[in-house]
């Protein structure tokens, strides 16, 4: 299973990878879907310090998937990880185009309040 710090490096990869692509204008669906899998390692990086490893989103057999995990630990962020991944299901599979407005504004928000409020959790800077 991947450490904690293993998840922080991919989570800054993710977001070093939208951070990317968003400055060239195009491709905002994968804007999109890199900030919501940043945000999905540094929550699984903190998940990781409880030695908590989620096999998928939602595991309802077992109720052990990340959405539970967020949703019963990480009650501050809860909405935000909703809405980001909602959004990233949004582009990915329904094609939703995503402006550099909205990405700015709304999206980029929303994921840096995922990020510091996990960088406070476990005494980090973001």
């Amino acid at each position: 299973m991947p450490s904690s710090i293993e998840h922080r490096e991919k989570a800054v990869s993710n977001e070093e990878f939208a951070e990317f692509v968003l400055s060239s204008g195009d491709y905002l669906d994968w804007v999109v879907t890199g900030i919501f899998y940043s945000a999905l390692h540094y929550v699984d990086g903190y998940l990781a310090t409880f030695n908590i490893h989620p096999r998928s989103h939602s595991d309802t057999s077992f109720a052990t998937g990340r959405d539970t995990y967020v949703n019963r630990h990480l009650r501050q962020i809860y909405l935000s990880y909703r809405d980001l991944k909602q959004d990233s299901i949004e582009a990915r599979y329904n094609m939703q185009n995503f402006t550099e407005s909205q990405i700015q504004n709304v999206i980029l928000p929303i994921f840096n309040n995922i990020k510091n409020t996990i960088a406070k959790l476990i005494g980090q800077n973001p």
